[in-house]
């Protein structure tokens, strides 16, 4: 057999097995393992909707942190105990606003129609439905034209870009 036969058909019965694995998502995952995962966070005891909550808890005010996955929660679950319990009282307490509050109160009436695109703390928001901030850790909001941005001019002339921060910048002293 000539060398170049002999590699290629080695070459072949290699990488075959390879195909045939990962079209049964045993070396890749498939769809189904794409789909995010929906961990559930309890703060204190308190389970329901504490996924809005738990991005503005102070670090600071966290005692301890635990991960648990069973039946019951099947895609994970985080307690989360704090120091004080009245950190959180007062920040369920608080007046959640939602963009689209944001949005009615910073937008132009003549912009109302346009399209939106959120940015939060430098992060952009894909899934904005259940986006809600807590009134005292709303900071500020920039709204800016695409027409402004050198991309944006030319790929989506007519976006407005809703930008909204939470927390004061940082003020370093040298």
């Amino acid at each position: 057999m000539k060398p170049f036969m002999k590699t290629a058909l080695i070459l072949m019965l290699l990488i075959a097995p390879i195909i045939a694995f990962a079209q049964d998502g045993i070396l890749r995952p498939g769809l189904h393992a794409l789909e995010s995962k929906k961990v559930t966070f309890v703060v204190d005891s308190i389970a329901k909707d504490m996924d809005i909550y738990v991005d503005f808890i102070d670090p600071k005010d966290i005692e301890n942190v635990r991960r648990k996955k069973d039946l019951k929660y099947p895609d994970g679950v985080i307690f989360i105990t704090l120091k004080n319990h009245k950190k959180l009282t007062d920040l369920i307490n608080d007046r959640l606003i939602s963009l689209k509050e944001i949005a009615d109160v910073n937008i132009a009436m003549a912009d109302k129609k346009k399209p939106l695109l959120y940015i939060m703390d430098d992060k952009i928001l894909t899934d904005t439905n259940r986006v809600r901030i807590p009134s005292k850790h709303f900071y500020k909001v920039d709204v800016i034209k695409a027409s402004d941005l050198p991309y944006f001019k030319v790929a989506m002339p007519e976006l407005l870009i809703l930008k909204i921060i939470t927390k004061p910048e940082p003020i370093y002293l040298r």
